[in-house]
């Protein structure tokens, strides 16, 4: 019985994972993730001129003792107000999610798990 229970399970697993395989990176992401750290905090900055570009510098360049691999995941928020934020739903103690990231290159078989 627990085999008919996991079979629609399996195959939305199955047909995610080919979504996954088959996805093509966005240009604007790729291009993103091409700028140099400079550039993403001078863009940041401009676009939230309240952000300090030493203190964000401060947080890109921090590198923890223990939690190497630590990652969150971030939900984009509007309030009854129309303030609109991200906020952290959770923190991860590795970049599994990694694997559903489109490759940049690819000819980059490792994606981004090289860099980790």
């Amino acid at each position: 019985m627990s085999g008919v229970v996991c079979l629609p399970f399996l195959k939305v697993l199955l047909e995610y994972t080919d979504d996954v395989v088959n996805a093509q990176i966005h240009p604007t992401v790729a291009g993103f993730f091409n700028l140099n750290r400079e550039r993403m905090v001078q863009r940041y900055c401009h676009l939230h001129p309240a952000v300090a570009e030493a203190d964000l510098f401060a947080y890109l360049n921090y590198r923890p003792a223990h939690f190497h691999w630590a990652g969150s995941d971030l939900f984009v928020v509007t309030n009854a107000n129309g303030l609109r934020q991200s906020i952290i739903i959770e923190t991860n103690s590795c970049p599994s999610g990694q694997k559903s990231m489109p490759l940049l290159q690819d000819t980059d078989d490792y994606g981004g798990y090289r860099k980790v």
